[in-house]
């Protein structure tokens, strides 16, 4: 096998994304969908965010100046010095063709925020509740990568908007080290898993790490 195909060669690209919460109690956040003919996760939904580029900086603070400039070239979003919490970070599984370090920052926006889609990389724009998102997806109405259901996940057992942000903060102050889940072919469908562990969700049902893709469905293992 070549260097060029050989998994283990493909560069981890930095990036970051960006969770806005609208609205203190219920809060909703918004996802944005990629558009159909993107090279990466196309037609999947997602939080605005993007690669780290060089104008951006290195490492956490080029991370924090990229989300904040992909939500506003993406949603339409000007958020200026906007207080940002890492919350996790996610490193693509080898196997890929395309591997990033993405940060996962969150931050409250106004309750009357209002998101524009670019009709570049992304098409359309939705406000929703995480449980809410969640049972679409599950419905098959709404497509999404594992981060952003464990993400929602996350989202979902927190009661409102002062809970996700002082959870986020927590977790920041604590340290947020990369993790990679890993890909395996079981039964015929993908599991992608990481440690339960290493996903630090808030207190709520327990939850093994694992989730297995059926019919393009995301679903707990």
């Amino acid at each position: 096998m070549s260097a060029a195909a050989d998994p283990a060669q493909v560069p981890v690209r930095p990036a970051s994304t960006l969770v806005l919460v609208r609205g203190a109690d219920a809060p909703e956040v918004l996802l944005l969908l990629r558009h159909g003919r993107h090279g990466f996760m196309p037609n999947i939904w997602v939080f605005p965010g993007g690669r780290v580029e060089p104008d951006d900086g290195e490492d956490d603070p080029g991370a924090r100046r990229a989300a904040l400039r992909e939500t506003r070239e993406e949603a339409g979003i000007e958020l200026g010095d906007a207080p940002l919490m890492c919350f996790s970070r996610w490193v693509t599984p080898l196997g890929e063709r395309r591997r990033f370090d993405t940060r996962f920052y969150v931050t409250r926006v106004a309750a009357d925020a209002a998101a524009v889609p670019d009709q570049g990389e992304v098409t359309d724009a939705l406000w929703v509740r995480p449980a809410d998102a969640l049972a679409r997806h599950r419905e098959g109405h709404l497509a999404l990568a594992p981060p952003t259901w464990w993400s929602m996940e996350a989202l979902r057992r927190l009661a409102d908007a002062d809970a996700i942000l002082a959870w986020a903060s927590a977790i920041e102050r604590a340290g947020v080290a990369p993790l990679t889940p890993t890909l395996a072919l079981e039964g015929g469908s993908v599991v992608v898993s990481t440690p339960p562990e290493h996903l630090r969700l808030p207190p709520g049902e327990p939850f093994s790490g694992r989730l297995r893709l059926v019919r393009g469905v995301w679903l707990p293992a």
